[in-house]
């Protein structure tokens, strides 16, 4: 399997367990929808990561790059987000920065 493929196959997927967590959403208690939320957005830009890899040929690698990984990191950083959510606390403005400093290395 290509890199393409395998690429557009998790894209797909995450875009398939967002749609899922959209449906679910709707009935879970008021309190965990805020980390349900966090959950979606962070599954929403780890399938675009996977989509500017598999279909991102035409752009300039260096925009393709920061998209990818910048969707990657922050995706990742929002699913951190949602756990904290979970776990009843709030995260905190400096959560963000590892994912800003991935961002900006990358760039």
């Amino acid at each position: 399997m290509d890199a393409t493929t395998s690429f557009a196959t998790v894209c797909l997927m995450m875009l398939a367990n967002g749609l899922v967590l959209v449906v679910v959403s709707r009935d879970l208690p008021d309190d965990l929808r805020s980390a349900a939320g966090f959950w979606q957005v962070g599954t929403l830009l780890i399938a675009l990561g996977c989509g500017a890899f598999a279909f991102g040929a035409p752009a300039p690698r260096p925009t393709l790059l920061i998209a990818a990984n910048g969707g990657f990191s922050i995706g990742l950083t929002a699913y951190l987000a949602a756990v904290h959510f979970f776990c009843g606390r709030a995260p905190r403005a400096t959560l963000w920065i590892p994912a800003a400093l991935a961002v900006a290395l990358v760039a």
